[in-house]
């Protein structure tokens, strides 16, 4: 996979089902891993801004789970990389 750059809007958005490192590139983001999408008025989540460099990595730990995000507020941007660390 190539580094992949994406925009998120307020709503929850499946960004990976693989390791992954994200960075965010502008704005501020919301993540959960979760096996389903998370409700469209689900408000919780991990908070990462774009002063959170390099990235944060993930990786599923139980089989079906998946990353998903969304801007906090307005619009953010996410450049996705594969991790091979």
């Amino acid at each position: 996979m190539a580094t992949t750059f994406l925009d998120l809007t307020t709503a929850w958005q499946q960004i990976s089902t693989t390791a992954t490192a994200v960075q965010i590139t502008s704005g501020t983001i919301l993540v959960q891993v979760q096996t389903a999408s998370p409700a469209s008025n689900d408000t919780r989540g991990h908070v990462f801004f774009n002063g959170d460099l390099p990235g944060v990595s993930w990786e599923a730990a139980t089989a079906g789970e998946k990353l998903y995000a969304r801007a906090r507020e307005g619009v953010a941007t996410l450049a996705l990389t594969p991790d091979i660390g």
